[in-house]
């Protein structure tokens, strides 16, 4: 699970929850808790960690594809987690 996965997990469970902040797991799942997060990744045996996300950012997050109308990408920076809107590359035919 990436950082823009998880958002896209964490966008669709905002829509359902009022709350300001999901943890994602490894499977996708979300948690209102890290704590509650991290005790369920613990059963994957896996290194990488739970992503948090929050409202803000979930709601900035828009798919990572070029769109049509303005040729721009939306991506998140995996190193700072910033998210960020790119010029899309031009195509070739």
């Amino acid at each position: 699970m990436n950082k823009n996965e998880a958002l896209q997990v964490a966008k669709s469970l905002f829509e359902n929850h009022k709350v300001d902040e999901f943890h994602i797991t490894k499977d996708g799942q979300g948690f209102f808790t890290k704590q509650a997060a991290e005790n369920h990744q613990q059963g994957f045996k896996t290194d990488e960690q739970v992503i948090s996300v929050t409202r803000a950012e979930a709601e900035a997050f828009e798919l990572p594809v070029e769109t049509e109308q303005t040729g721009e990408a939306t991506t998140v920076d995996e190193a700072t987690g910033k998210i960020e809107k790119k010029a899309a590359a031009s195509k070739k035919k």
